[in-house]
């Protein structure tokens, strides 16, 4: 992108979902048994993100933006129970059995209303405040590897150019932590990649991890807080508030009424960049 383009997003708004789901789950396994399939609401859409896994044994992984999972299990797992999760939709489980003999299985999870007009009795702060306190004990603060993949592209007269996808391993503590370290397992680019010069000292993923405020540390008196909505996870009751600093940052966070968990986190910055 030259300067000229530059200069034209004075202004831009940089959005970002860092961390969708907190409940501890490990996105790898070391063993070669399939687990795939789709998960969608029972209006027929797809659902993205949602959580799925033995979470009593931190083995899982996120849908996919088409609502699609893969992830891989051992023999020993087989008669356990899988769990699926969404904001806004009841938890459904079923047999990992079941799911290994269908490997076209279809999810279908029910759309759960919540209203916590009567139940809220605190201030938006004070719940901000006990999520934060309790980071570290709702999610999970040892060694555990995450398999990740990259993506990034840019976007010029809506074409899609210089693209490139990675499949990252990273070994993390979770996010009261920083990663403790990655490696880059393969990457693949686009033919026009190769006019692209980086210039960046990191990797995007470091980037993304010091910015995220749980990570770096969240000051809460430096927003204004406000619940704007309900949901639910895990059949839990959650409060989605929102936090503004200056009108220049937004921090959104879904909470867990009874679990003080934080669920899902959203991040948006206005960058004032100058003209030259």
């Amino acid at each position: 992108m030259n300067n000229k383009n530059l200069n034209k997003m004075n202004g831009y708004i940089l959005g970002f979902i860092f961390l969708l789901v907190f409940t501890p789950l490990t996105l790898h396994a070391q063993n070669n048994i399939p687990i795939s399939g789709k998960v969608m609401d029972d209006k027929g859409f797809e659902i993205p993100y949602a959580a799925v896994g033995i979470v009593s044994k931190n083995i899982g992984t996120t849908s996919t933006e088409d609502g699609t999972f893969y992830f891989q299990i051992s023999a020993a797992e087989l008669k356990d129970t899988l769990s699926f999760s969404s904001l806004g939709f009841s938890t459904y489980k079923l047999p990992v059995s079941k799911l290994v003999q269908n490997e076209e299985m279809v999810i279908i999870l029910e759309e759960k209303t919540t209203s916590l007009r009567e139940v809220v009795v605190n201030s938006t702060s004070f719940y901000v405040r006990q999520a934060l306190k309790k980071l570290k004990v709702n999610t999970l603060n040892k060694n555990h590897e995450l398999d990740l993949l990259y993506r990034r592209w840019s976007v010029e007269d809506n074409i899609c150019r210089f693209l490139i996808e990675q499949n990252i391993m990273a070994i993390d503590r979770g996010p009261s932590s920083y990663l403790n370290k990655f490696f880059i397992e393969n990457t693949r680019t686009s033919a026009d990649y190769r006019f692209v010069k980086n210039e960046q000292k990191l990797h995007a993923l470091k980037y993304m991890e010091y910015n995220n405020p749980l990570r770096k540390g969240l000051n809460l008196n430096s927003y204004k807080w406000e619940t704007i909505g309900d949901s639910s996870y895990d059949n839990e009751d959650v409060m989605i508030v929102q936090g503004v600093m200056s009108g220049e940052e937004t921090i959104t966070l879904y909470i867990g009424l009874d679990s003080s968990k934080i669920y899902k986190l959203e991040m948006e910055k206005k960058l004032k960049l100058v003209s030259h």
